[in-house]
């Protein structure tokens, strides 16, 4: 298992964070140049994530810090995955966009459901409401759905661990 996303706050660097404690490979996509390192706080497991997977970006050296840019990273992000997983979603913002990549290009999609009133699931009810997303509750529904290795999950019970929220 690979995980990629943007490094960005949030699901993502929790994401990265947990990969390198578990061993596996990670890879960050920055929205901007290799000789910048955003967000500041992340740059550390940025150095990490070189030794166990790596930094990819679609944009040349002293590229600047740009919003726009952020839109446009999604698209590598699905098109370098294998599936996009969404954990909490807005109406709008990047995890959206992201799935939007992945959808249009016969990606896989899945995403956790959330309280139907809580503004931070509205995109993943979207998404699932919308047949763009599997609907997936566990580490297991997804090996499942992607035909990996389910007894993996069942005899690694640290795969399914909490993952500690901390921006």
């Amino acid at each position: 298992m690979l995980v990629i996303s943007g490094l960005a706050y949030g699901i993502d660097v929790c994401a990265h964070r947990t990969a390198l404690q578990l061993g596996l490979p990670t890879v960050g996509v920055f929205a901007h140049g290799l000789d910048n390192c955003y967000p500041k706080s992340h740059c550390e497991i940025a150095r990490r994530m070189i030794e166990r997977g790596g930094l990819f970006t679609d944009y040349p050296s002293e590229t600047p810090i740009a919003g726009e840019n952020f839109l446009k990273r999604n698209r590598l992000i699905a098109g370098l995955s294998d599936a996009i997983i969404v954990v909490e979603s807005f109406e709008r913002g990047g995890a959206l966009s992201t799935a939007t990549h992945a959808f249009a290009n016969s990606r896989d999609v899945f995403a956790f459901p959330g309280n139907v009133g809580d503004d931070h699931s509205l995109g993943c009810n979207q998404l699932i409401r919308d047949n763009k997303a599997g609907l997936i509750l566990s580490a297991n529904d997804l090996f499942r759905s992607m035909l990996w290795d389910v007894h993996t999950a069942e005899s690694h019970p640290h795969i399914q661990m909490r993952i500690p929220f901390e921006a």
